[in-house]
């Protein structure tokens, strides 16, 4: 007749500083014994490193293995011993689950399990907007393209504006001596234009002599007039 079986929990810390390696192997060895000894292997649960509370046998971190199992209690004996006389193995601690912490395990495990269910049904969604995400730059990649080659468009009527700036200059400074040379003529103009003196002009000078000439012939006939009407006066 088989003795009955009784779910436990082993929590032990396995000294974090031998190899990763070494710490699987001492968990396999662990579950091996239990699986050997006619127990149960429910759950392995391994927490990793973490720090200690305080120091065990001058060690300041541990890994931590937490596992559930069914088995019966002679098995417990055993394996008790096989974990004391490890040297790797800092502390352990074995405890029988009553109904109590059955119940919580078994609300626990099922919540965890809801967790995973609901992160498996996630991934799709999160994986579908991310894709859709990742379209819509995608159609918006050639608008920006077009708006760098756009760019260098609109700064060249920038690099171009010194040179408009130096064009305008020269057209004015062309104006400004077709201005002085316009002036230039007209002063000359006016100094061509100027009334010669009379002195300078002989024209001019017989122009004023006629007048007089037929003034003193005029006087002289006038003169020979009276001095026959004087000799006729005489006569008589």
């Amino acid at each position: 007749m088989s003795a009955a079986k009784n779910t436990y929990e082993l929590t032990y810390i396995v000294n974090a500083v031998i190899s990763d390696d070494q710490i699987k192997d001492l968990v396999n060895r662990v579950s091996s014994y239990i699986s050997e000894s006619g127990g149960e292997i429910i759950e392995i649960d391994e927490w990793g490193s973490r720090r200690l509370a305080f120091p065990i046998q001058k060690k300041r971190n541990g890994h931590y293995v937490n596992m559930y199992f069914r088995a019966s209690g002679a098995v417990i004996a055993r394996l008790e011993r096989a974990l004391e006389i490890d040297d790797n193995i800092l502390r352990y601690l074995t405890l029988r689950m009553d109904a109590k912490m059955l119940r919580h395990y078994e609300k626990r495990k099922s919540a965890i399990v809801e967790a995973r269910d609901e992160e498996k049904a996630e991934k799709p969604k999160h994986e579908a907007s991310k894709d859709s995400k990742a379209e819509k730059p995608k159609k918006e990649e050639p608008k920006k393209d077009e708006a760098k080659e756009d760019q260098p468009k609109a700064d060249k009527p920038k690099e171009d504006q010194p040179k408009a700036d130096e064009a305008k200059a020269d057209e004015s400074q062309a104006d400004e001596a077709k201005a002085d040379e316009s002036q230039a003529d007209e002063t000359k103009a006016k100094g061509g234009e100027e009334p010669a003196d009379s002195t300078d002009n002989p024209e001019m000078e017989e122009a004023d002599d006629a007048p007089a000439q037929e003034s003193a012939e005029t006087s002289e006939e006038d003169a020979e007039s009276g001095s026959e009407e004087n000799e006729k006066t005489a006569e008589a």
